[in-house]
């Protein structure tokens, strides 16, 4: 028993120093994930095999032991050092309500090999539990996709919960992803929902001027664009010119925030901006429908049009910003957040992974000084030894999330303290 808790301690705590690059770390990324989550556990098998090893005198078992526990117990010290000292509970709710599936909130056109025609564009709302006082804050969250993959609903329970439990109201998006639509579509996505807020916000308890934009990963990426992008009308969706786009706040969570640094810390990505014919989306060879499978749609179905995304992510930088670095330079910058960094920008909380193995740290940390010089309020969490995706891996119990989660709390408490100061 000692032998095999403190192999596990010392397997699991070697995990922290590793930093996976992508594509071949992939397979592993669930290893690095589970070892952030479960640090406190590991810690605890450490020392429990550790001190079986010294009573059966099993110097090995011992000795690997203590060296899991230390792993470990110095990742569970870096991540403490950025916990307030004051912190919000982060148990879910008593009695919280159920959301409202599959809310129609913005109609599209389909694409012209699936058309003519529109179809809608759906979201979930998530309201405070019965007597939780409202704070007035519209939470509207775009998911994570690699910007084709994966849907509302997507493991974010616990975090909705959490912010339901604290007043807030909550927008899951199903946004548009490649390659029904390029990233001016996602953005374009985004402010619907925006405006579609703003229309509703008496009938949710939500003040208009506390509607927060926020997303993990590609929807972080898009929830930033479209908080920063307020002042481009040439890319304002026709039926939403005039209207008040603005939000009260932005939150990028493991988001790729410059095209340009993505594709160095990916160099295999160059081959999908000019994919080969018959990869990726091919009119003439591809039968599967561009739009989702709409709700009430078979697991069967879905999981067809998912196998489809998957294959056609091939053409990543085609399908997102019509090619490579050099015959799209213009969508590159449009993409990219620090191109649209000016004063008056909402405030923003960034939260990056030190060690993330698709998106780089160091544009995160770049926009974060960009935004200081231009007076923008805005918080930085830099998670050490952390990697992508650590948001959605048993957040429940993960130290990681819980000081995203705690990030995510002040930030938007700040937003609601502003606004009644303002009033």
């Amino acid at each position: 028993m000692a032998a095999i808790l403190s192999t596990i301690s010392l397997v699991f705590g070697a995990l922290h120093f590793v930093q996976l690059r992508s594509p071949r770390g992939v397979p592993f990324l669930a290893f690095r994930l589970l070892a952030a989550a479960l640090a406190p556990f590991m810690a605890l098998c450490g020392l429990i095999g550790a001190v079986l090893g010294l009573k059966q005198r099993n110097i090995l078992a011992s000795a690997a032991g203590v060296l899991g526990l230390v792993a470990s117990t110095q990742y569970l010290g870096r991540i403490a050092a950025l916990a307030p000292q004051q912190s919000r509970p982060v148990a879910p709710p008593p009695r919280a309500r159920h959301p409202d599936l599959d809310v129609p909130f913005a109609t599209v056109p389909l694409p012209a090999q699936n058309g003519p025609g529109e179809r809608a564009l759906y979201c979930d709302i998530w309201q405070p539990p019965a007597g939780v006082k409202q704070s007035g804050v519209a939470f509207l969250y775009l998911h994570g996709s690699s910007w084709y993959l994966g849907d509302k609903g997507m493991l974010t329970r616990p975090l909705f919960r959490v912010l339901t439990g604290a007043g807030h109201v909550v927008m899951d998006i199903a946004y548009r992803m490649c390659p029904e639509t390029d990233i001016t579509g996602m953005i374009g996505d985004a402010w619907r929902a925006v405006a579609w807020m703003r229309d509703h916000a008496v009938e949710y308890g939500v003040d208009p001027e506390r509607i927060v934009l926020a997303g993990t990963s590609a929807g972080g990426h898009i929830s930033t664009l479209a908080a920063y992008m307020t002042n481009r009308t040439d890319v304002i969706p026709p039926e939403l010119a005039g209207r008040d786009l603005s939000v009260s706040g932005v939150i990028a969570i493991s988001a790729p925030l410059d095209m340009r640094a993505i594709l160095r810390h990916n160099p295999f990505l160059i081959e999908s901006a000019h994919p080969a014919p018959g990869m990726a989306y091919d009119p003439l060879t591809d039968v599967d429908p561009l739009p989702p499978p709409p709700p009430g749609t078979g697991r069967g179905e879905r999981r067809r049009w998912q196998g489809a995304q998957a294959r056609r992510i091939t053409g990543l930088l085609h399908d997102l910003v019509g090619g490579g670095p050099e015959d799209a330079a213009e969508k590159f910058d449009l993409a990219s957040a620090g191109t649209h960094v000016r004063p008056g920008l909402p405030p923003t909380l960034i939260i990056q992974g030190e060690y993330d193995m698709l998106v780089p740290v160091e544009p995160a940390r770049a926009l974060a000084r960009q935004l200081r010089e231009a007076y923008v309020p805005v918080d930085y969490v830099e998670l050490p030894q952390t990697d992508h995706g650590f948001d959605l891996a048993l957040p429940q119990i993960s130290p990681p999330a819980y000081v995203a989660i705690q990030a995510i709390l002040r930030f938007l408490e700040a937003r609601q303290r502003i606004q009644q100061t303002e009033d």
